[in-house]
């Protein structure tokens, strides 16, 4: 019987064999390897948190976040080998590529640079692909695809030993539509692995969507949720919700280390030889341990704001109700539902309010009451409520 089975398969693999070279074709082969044999190789920082060798991070926020700013910070310390930002320690010296549509390199890219400290020789800006013009036969500057020219862009991060490459922003040179699951999979996979092969550190630059339903910041990010679910580590560009000069960067998803907390930064102005005052990125020395980027993002959204004029509206109410005097708690409860005021949100407001429920007079029925001096405030996002 295991003869006839081995004759078989030997007989199956000729004629896939013949019928593959009869129509031109290879024949195809699964190839494994056992993982005895595949070294282990530690994850290397770059900036732990942020950048890591050989693989994508994904930066997405709203225009005007600071998004491109830091990008260029970034490559201005790598150029030096200058310390880092927040945490102990220092850059790798080394080569920058920059692939950006939207910021002139002249007026805008060049300078950021410089006041940031730059060595700009080490600091290399695509200008964009020379092809044969079909109709002349002369070269001509045409704009870059991620997916038909990145075997020119590995050659040139080998051959210059890059060791940082921006994308900004993704859409510009992605080719295809961006929500399209397959095409934007195949562009991400094709990214990484170049990022694999070479050790080179990716930042994509991307946008936020508008979508007013989200839950989780994670749904934020522009285009296919391929972008996401392809890429190791996802930050989130934001204005901190309490101070709006206080930019920050905040994790996502970051499934390569241990997610420590985020970054926070402001914008000054620095004057610059030629081009007058430029922006620069001032960070702060400690992590952000005390926002999320759901904080930072879906509490800024139609439906996050409509929800805090809500609470804010059932705070007020229940001020008023038990300001003088406590309250049954089954009329509170009954006046609520008047109301409708979810009891999700009565509750919430309850706690924000520090309000106490207690068993008071002769029959010992439970009562609403407030501190007798309440120093709650109203609500703000991430103190609860929906």
């Amino acid at each position: 019987m295991a003869d006839r089975l081995d004759q078989t398969r030997a007989q199956f693999d000729r004629e896939t064999a013949t019928r593959a070279a009869s129509n031109g074709a290879e024949v195809s082969q699964l190839e494994t390897i056992a993982l005895a044999h595949v070294e282990p190789k530690p994850i290397v920082p770059i900036w732990p948190g942020a950048l890591y060798a050989g693989k994508v991070t994904v930066l997405a926020g709203l225009p005007g976040d600071g998004k491109s700013l830091v990008s260029i910070d970034l490559a201005a310390r790598i150029s030096v080998g200058a310390v880092w930002p927040c945490g102990d320690g220092r850059f790798q010296k080394g080569q920058t590529l920059l692939l950006s549509v939207e910021d002139d390199p002249a007026d805008t890219i060049r300078p950021r640079a410089d006041v940031a400290g730059a060595d700009s020789t080490v600091i290399e800006y695509i200008k964009g692909v020379s092809r044969i013009d079909e109709e002349t036969g002369k070269r001509v500057l045409d704009t870059v695809s991620l997916i038909a020219d990145l075997p020119n862009i590995e050659a040139k991060i080998t051959g210059i030993g890059v060791i940082y490459f921006i994308v900004d922003p993704l859409t510009s040179f992605a080719g295809n539509d961006t929500n399209k699951t397959a095409d934007m999979r195949r562009l991400l996979d094709s990214l990484s692995q170049m990022a694999a092969r070479t050790g080179v550190a990716v930042l994509v630059i991307t946008h936020l969507n508008k979508r007013s339903d989200a839950r989780k910041a994670l749904q934020l990010v522009a285009g296919s949720h391929v972008i996401t679910a392809a890429v190791r580590v996802v930050l989130a560009s934001a204005l901190d919700p309490n101070d709006k000069q206080r930019r920050l960067l905040l994790p996502i998803k970051v499934n390569i280390a241990r997610n420590e907390g985020g970054f926070a930064f402001r914008i000054n102005a620095q004057p610059h030889r030629i081009c007058g005052d430029i922006p620069r990125c001032n960070w702060e020395p400690a992590r952000v341990l005390d926002l999320t980027a759901d904080d930072a993002l879906i509490d800024s959204t139609p439906r996050a704001q409509a929800a805090v004029e809500r609470a804010n509206e059932v705070q007020d109410w229940l001020r008023d109700l038990l300001r003088f005097e406590p309250v049954l708690a089954a009329t509170m409860w009954s006046q609520a539902k008047a109301r409708k005021y979810s009891e999700r949100r009565v509750r919430a407001a309850l706690k924000a309010l520090k309000a106490s429920c207690e068993i008071l007079g002769y029959q010992g029925r439970w009562h609403y009451r407030l501190p007798p001096e309440s120093d709650a405030k109203r609500y703000a996002p991430g103190s609860g409520g929906d």
